[in-house]
């Protein structure tokens, strides 16, 4: 069905009305999130000093206007704990698929730069693998990746939901050409943070119950904008529904005005649109909301077809309890930090009442009535002959007791605890004791961590991937494990690729994968001496050795196990050196030094 401007008026007001439903259901967390952000902002509360007309009270001005940074410090150690677990130099692996067509198109000798490069002549499955990585890294590097998923993390540990959409960014690069260095646009995909506190999830039960199998789910992204940014974007953009810029209805325009500012309010609908007899699957509808004739309207004013499958919203949740909103550890300590800044400003109070007690006096001492009542201060002389009193308040220890308990309560609700502020519990710990303290209050952050890299981060692999690929343009790309710059363009990247991330493990996995290959090839190399010793004596087993060799490489990570065995026989079996341009090229090297040689690598 395609959508039809008829419809639009219809259109406009159910999202706009489904907008201000799921603004209404979500109040009381937005009050919740707005509490977190005064205590992250370590503003102080002062509503118990307030007046009824918003003014403090002349008579509890003197109390004290203490916030703790409780809260701060957490998400401060909770983003770099992430920060640390996701991201490493090399984050992520590529599996691509190897086609004979793709192998047909690429010749992959002449893609090298330069002739020092040490890669291999010919493409493999380990050659594919590593062009898919380095155009990921190529596009991560063209912006600041780690920040803006910093921001995403941030949000995650703060509301309980962090949202990133991936999206093409116009970028202007210059690029070397025959006619000299030439400055172009080209569109990489971004993963853009998305602030949850403007995008309204899907939590309609219809659609829950049906997600994945009739109806898919739709987000609501608010945003405000000035008129006159608005007409000159339509202007610049399109009305092809097909276009990344298009989809635009400039007529929706017409007669509208903004506030006294001049701004108007843009809702984004991405997902599948359902409305009595009207079903339009993966759409992005845009509706503007502002002033005509002195009325408020909402109008369509943009369509657009979302190309991928899958929507280009990326949730990471923190914990769910219930609902399409999770929950957060900062969402958890926030009552605990009130509690704790109540305990704390109490215990302030009662040491200053201890320090400078409020003083009883004999009301018909003359020279205390005239002068107000004794002045107190350090070392004052009082003239008179009344009774002087002084009233103690509270018990400082009690109050003390209180405020250290809700200290260590609000580390058991969130995790951070001291060792991971940097703070040593006892002076006789132990490392080991340490460490396992560590690793106890980070348990919940590595669960968090975990589970973003095998969801979230995947899916913005894929989706980065297909969208960078469709207009990727001729590009020098520097891959590290060739030690050089390789030309990549749209033709030479693999169709179709999986990826996998394993955060900061990588390094350590890559390390385990290459030290399994060297043991499967040292027990390939021992049956291959095996098979040379039966073939010498003239003797033939039950056991196909050649078979098992292949198995054994399979099994120990080797993915080209045709291009390491060769088909003479195996007395004159010798493993092929890499092809390098400048180097060795197809030379023979004995097994023994090629495998002293791989040794040495890994």
């Amino acid at each position: 069905m395609t959508v039809s401007r008829k419809d639009f008026p219809k259109i406009a007001e159910f999202i706009t009305d489904e907008y201000k439903r799921r603004k209404r259901n979500r109040g009381d967390l937005e009050k919740i999130w707005c509490e977190v952000d005064r205590q992250i902002a370590m503003t102080p509360d002062l509503t118990h000093k307030m007046l009824d007309g918003g003014l403090i009270d002349p008579k509890k001005k003197w109390m004290p206007e203490t916030e703790l940074p409780l809260q701060a410090q957490t998400l401060e150690v909770l983003c770099a704990d992430a920060r640390r677990m996701q991201l490493s130099k090399s984050w992520f692996g590529a599996h691509a698929e190897m086609t004979d067509e793709y192998l047909e198109r690429v010749e992959f000798e002449s893609l090298i730069v330069g002739d020092e490069a040490e890669v291999p002549s010919k493409i493999n499955q380990d050659n594919a693998d590593k062009l898919a990585q380095g155009a990921q890294l190529y596009w991560q590097r063209q912006y600041d990746f780690r920040k803006h998923l910093d921001l995403i993390n941030a949000d995650a540990f703060r509301y309980g939901m962090g949202i990133g959409r991936v999206r093409k960014v116009k970028k202007s690069l210059f690029r070397t050409t025959a006619k000299g260095v030439a400055k172009e646009n080209d569109l990489i995909p971004v993963l853009i943070p998305t602030p949850i506190k403007r995008t309204y999830l899907d939590d309609r039960h219809s659609l829950v119950m049906n997600e994945g199998h009739v109806i898919g789910p739709a987000h609501i992204f608010e945003r405000t904008i000035h008129i006159k940014d608005l007409k000159i974007a339509s202007k610049d953009g399109s009305s092809d529904i097909d276009r990344d810029d298009g989809g635009w209805i400039s007529a929706s325009l017409r007669g509208l005005k903004g506030d006294k500012h001049g701004f108007v309010k843009l809702l984004e609908w991405e997902g599948d649109f359902v409305l009595e007899n009207l079903y339009f699957p993966n759409l992005i509808i845009t509706v503007v909301i502002g002033e005509a004739n002195e009325k408020a309207v909402s109008r369509v004013l943009r369509v657009r077809d979302r190309k991928a499958p899958n929507s280009s919203y990326i949730e990471f949740p923190y914990h769910y309890d219930s609902g399409a909103y999770p929950s957060s550890p900062l969402m958890k300590g926030m009552p605990i930090q009130k509690a704790a800044v109540d305990a704390l400003n109490k215990l302030m109070i009662i040491s200053a009442l201890h320090a400078l007690p409020p003083l009883g006096y004999d009301p018909d001492d003359v020279y205390l009535a005239q002068s107000g009542g004794p002045v107190i201060y350090p070392g004052a002389l009082w003239k008179t002959l009344g009774e002087v009193k002084d009233y103690k308040i509270g018990d400082p220890a009690v109050a003390m007791n209180v405020y250290l308990g809700l200290l260590s309560q609000y580390a058991d609700v969130t995790g951070v605890n001291a060792p991971r502020l940097g703070a040593q519990t006892v002076s006789h710990t132990t490392a080991f004791a340490k460490e396992a303290e560590l690793s106890r209050g980070t348990v919940r952050t590595v669960d968090y961590v975990e589970q973003s890299l095998q969801g979230p981060l995947s899916k913005f692999l894929d989706l980065s991937y297909q969208m960078g690929r469709e207009g990727f343009k001729q590009t020098n790309v520097f891959i590290e494990e060739y030690g050089g710059f390789v030309k990549l363009s749209k033709d030479v990247l693999p169709e179709k690729v999986i990826f996998e991330a394993f955060g900061a493990g990588g390094p350590a996995e890559e390390q385990a994968k290459t030290q399994n290959k060297l043991q499967a090839l040292q027990l390939a190399l021992s049956l291959d001496q095996l098979l040379a010793q039966q073939q010498a004596n003239g003797l033939q087993g039950n056991v196909n050795i050649e078979a098992a060799q292949e198995q054994v490489l399979r099994e120990g990570g080797w993915t080209d196990v045709d291009f390491i065995l060769r088909a003479n026989s195996p007395t004159e079996r010798a493993i092929t050196g890499p092809q390098v341009e400048g180097g060795f090229g197809g030379d023979q090297i004995p097994a023994g030094e090629a495998l002293q040689a791989f040794s040495d690598i890994g």
